[in-house]
């Protein structure tokens, strides 16, 4: 399963386009892929949410891949509210082509364990990305999210903040590498 987002050169999609997933059968797995494509100067803003009310071991697993041709700009906002035998794996790789710019926004509350990789390649010149984790985990939650962010053209700027509060014997691991080519 999955979803394909293409936006056409010079379209500006004024209308916030958003996605909602509810998890409600036990012992499953899901596996999505989904593909994001902005094309030239275009724009979108879309809304993914993901909810379960599972009451036993779930997987859901999803890669998304993303490409932000020139002058494209995303606005992409994440809401994971999971049940407590749910256990959330996300890959996220983005391609960031010259002047494009991303704003996403990523909400983890609930699930047993989240395992979240993003990875930004700012490979056209001025290139942006702009990425903001919050976690809330309590009793025995555990997550890891990753935040990778590769600079490969000239002037490009990325900024990342994740932020964390955990109780009870939650716990969090919340990391990032920050590489500038040459």
């Amino acid at each position: 399963s999955g979803f394909l987002l293409y936006v056409p050169d010079n379209k500006n999609i004024e209308i916030p386009l958003r996605i909602v997933s509810v998890f409600t059968q036990d012992n499953s797995l899901s596996i999505s892929k989904n593909i994001i494509i902005i094309g030239k100067n275009s724009s979108v803003t879309l809304g993914e949410e993901e909810y379960s009310n599972t009451g036993r071991q779930t997987l859901i697993n999803t890669v998304t891949g993303m490409h932000l041709k020139a002058g494209a700009e995303l606005r992409i906002g994440n809401i994971h509210s999971l049940g407590d035998s749910v256990i959330r794996i996300i890959n996220r790789d983005t391609l960031l082509e010259k002047d494009a710019k991303i704003f996403c926004s990523s909400g983890f509350f609930g699930g047993e364990k989240t395992l979240s990789y993003s990875d930004y390649m700012l490979k056209g010149d001025g290139s942006s990305a702009d990425s903001f984790d919050i976690v809330f985990g309590n009793s025995a939650q555990n997550f890891s999210i990753s935040l990778n962010m590769f600079h490969k053209g000239m002037n490009t700027r990325g900024r990342a903040i994740s932020k964390g509060v955990f109780c009870g014997k939650s716990s969090g691991l919340l990391r990032g590498i920050v590489n500038i080519g040459k």
